[in-house]
């Protein structure tokens, strides 16, 4: 095992708040949203020569609804990932790489927030 960083991104799909997201399946908004971090992940990598991987999925995000969230909640991705250590050897340069990636995708997805965890985990690698 060795130690790495790991991401994990909150990103809502719909711009504003006070909307509703009926009648878009969940399926539908995890491909468009991969679709483009694999795109901008791919325009990043020719400047840092770092491509960030990582795993998107769906989930709801619950705030108050006096502050615009839809009841049960705002249809949002998560996009979760770790740096290989076998091929990224600066911690601090992945994290800046994945701030690139994020803040282009809240950009393309016109939201006005986007948030990133970082924390220390361990990585295993397993190869044949």
């Amino acid at each position: 095992m060795k130690k790495t960083t790991s991401f994990r991104i909150v990103a809502g799909v719909a711009p504003g708040y006070y909307h509703e997201l009926a009648g878009v399946a969940e399926p539908e908004l995890v491909a468009k949203v991969a679709s483009l971090w694999q795109q901008l992940a791919a325009e990043e990598f020719k400047n840092s020569n770092i491509y960030i991987t990582a795993v998107v999925s769906p989930a709801a995000v619950v705030y108050h609804q006096d502050w615009g969230c839809p009841v049960g909640g705002e249809s949002v991705v998560k996009i979760e990932g770790s740096a290989n250590p076998q091929f990224i050897e600066n911690m601090d340069e992945y994290k800046n790489t994945v701030k690139r990636v994020a803040l282009a995708l809240k950009k393309e997805l016109k939201q006005s927030t986007l948030s990133i965890e970082f924390w220390e985990s361990e990585f295993v690698y397993l190869t044949d």
